[in-house]
């Protein structure tokens, strides 16, 4: 994090080179985060990547979890990255169902 003031009163506190210094770190820093933002992305998509038979196929169903507060942002997402299709759904779970099971 850097919380560094620059300037006070409109008038420059540092010179040019700390200056061009703080930039090189903050725009390092943004390089390291989006790397580990591809990153995640990947295995994402690695871990949701069925291998073998269609899924329609299957004898066992895919769930995917999640507090009813994130439903539609998730389902959002995983429409955007085409992940959701006819053989993929989302689906509430009934309340007093299988819930308990699947978290076993």
């Amino acid at each position: 994090r850097l919380e560094v003031p620059l300037a006070l009163d409109c008038q420059p506190l540092v010179d040019k080179a700390y200056f061009e210094v703080l930039i090189r770190v903050a725009n390092a820093r943004l390089d390291e985060n989006a790397a580990r933002v591809a990153r995640l992305w990947q295995r994402l998509r690695e871990a949701l990547t069925f291998q073998g038979p269609d899924v329609a196929d299957s004898a066992e169903p895919w769930v995917l979890l999640c507090p009813q507060s994130l439903a539609r942002p998730v389902k959002l997402a995983l429409e955007e990255r085409q992940w959701l299709d006819e053989s993929r759904k989302m689906q509430p779970l009934a309340e007093g169902s299988q819930e308990e099971e699947l978290r076993d």
